[in-house]
């Protein structure tokens, strides 16, 4: 157990959110408030073996004034990192007011991964408001990747074409307007969660406010094509394609290794949820995702966490038990396509053409709720939540490994002689 005082004293950090396996026997995990509950832009890691708290992550110099979410690039030394805000800020409930005073972030960080120094950073202005998750490409050659602006409901596209960073807007959504919406401007999507395949084939997002769930086709990064759209919720009153009532708006996704299968939750982070969705009832559901575009809610599963006997709870990160598109940082652990050669377009296709599609979903509690509260929510009691993103880390390292020894012994049988050896 480490405990908050230990973490705030070692790192000068607190509420935890992303938690990564990472080079060096490390996990690291991005923290998004000093002790005071003003911005933090740094991580904190820990000894892998042992999980002895070891510090902070960076190694000195320039830090971001937020922090959320982060991904890397072990083979391009970086790792990028997003912005979300102060949380004496957002733990509230929103207030379009802290936007305007600066209280919430709108920039991209790229760090040096070796020296755990903060190299470049891209502000995305006012149309790119609130960047939260960011997805590299899973092609380990890969300098590209996106980001969703939540407020602004903008897709960015960062690559390096010419050894800095870059980002350039690939996707808008536009605001709604909607009779007694309190705030300016119209109701923005909200876009809080965005996956990219394995085979980086297609990009999902969704629209919390709006209520759609998108699929682009990705084949040309720079230029996204539409190729599926389903309404789930939402505040807009379109009429849902789930067959059955839904309250909320799509929030979480999680996609199966293979592509097929894509799991959503509907809860963001109760003051939010309780402002936006009054009384919200809490759900997961699957969408089943065809290989060559286009998606349909599978009829024959939804769980419904309000009226579980322990609760109500609130389903907000989902995560697959043999490994999704979030936990594997790239797309060179799949096995190539049986007789293909290991090209890095086979790489690419290894997502969706080698991969079973055996899903267990693992989620606290069913969601990412400890007694009822999203992990995010455990921000100011972040021993528990600090503790379930080291189980989280943990199940991601035993998986690797068995997969690891389940190739091992795939190559060894195939050796000549390894069945006279035996």
């Amino acid at each position: 157990m480490i405990e908050p005082e230990e973490l705030a004293e070692k790192t000068g950090y607190t509420r935890p959110h992303t938690v990564h396996c990472m080079p060096g026997d490390n996990v690291v995990v991005s923290m998004l408030g000093d002790r005071e509950g003003a911005g933090a832009g740094g991580f904190a890691v820990l000894d892998a073996r042992t999980f002895e708290l070891k510090g902070r992550w960076e190694n000195g110099g320039g830090q971001p004034p937020f922090n959320y979410d982060f991904w890397y690039q072990p083979r391009k030394n970086v790792l990028v990192s997003s912005e979300f805000g102060e949380p004496n800020a957002y733990e509230g409930g929103f207030d379009i007011e802290d936007v305007g005073a600066g209280r919430y972030g709108q920039r991209l960080h790229f760090w040096d991964l070796a020296e755990r120094r903060l190299e470049q950073t891209i502000d995305l202005g006012e149309n790119g408001l609130i960047p939260l998750e960011v997805r590299w490409l899973h092609d380990p050659e890969a300098e590209a990747g996106f980001v969703g602006a939540a407020l602004s409901s903008n897709m960015f596209r960062w690559h390096r074409p010419n050894g800095s960073w870059e980002a350039e807007q690939v996707i808008s959504v536009e605001n709604v307007e909607l009779e007694g919406w309190p705030l300016p401007g119209g109701v923005p999507g909200l876009i809080t969660d965005l996956l990219v395949s394995m085979d980086d084939r297609f990009l999902y997002f969704q629209n919390w406010l709006h209520g759609d769930l998108r699929q682009y086709d990705i084949s040309d990064p720079a230029n996204p094509r539409l190729t599926g759209q389903l309404w789930l919720g939402g505040l807009l009153g379109k009429p849902n394609d789930a067959g059955r009532d839904l309250n909320g708006g799509p929030q979480m996704l999680q996609l199966s290794l293979d592509g097929r299968r894509l799991y959503v939750t509907n809860s963001l982070y109760s003051t939010w949820d309780n402002q936006f969705y009054p009384g919200l009832r809490s759900w997961l559901l699957r969408v089943n995702c065809s290989p060559d575009g286009g998606m349909e809610v599978d009829p024959g599963f939804f769980v419904d966490f309000h009226d579980r006997a322990d609760g109500p709870a609130r389903a907000h990160e989902v995560r697959l038990q043999g490994g999704d598109c979030t936990t594997e940082i790239s797309n060179e652990l799949r096995q190539p396509c049986r007789g293909a050669p290991d090209t890095p377009g086979s790489r690419r296709r290894r997502g969706r053409s080698a991969i079973a599609g055996d899903d267990r979903a693992v989620m606290n509690p069913p969601g990412a709720h400890i007694g009822g509260i999203p992990i995010e929510e455990t921000l100011g009691s972040f021993g528990p939540a600090l503790l379930i993103a080291l189980g989280a880390a943990m199940a991601i390292l035993r998986a690797r490994f068995r997969r690891v020894r389940s190739r091992r012994r795939t190559r060894e049988a195939r050796r000549p002689g390894a069945a006279e050896s035996r």
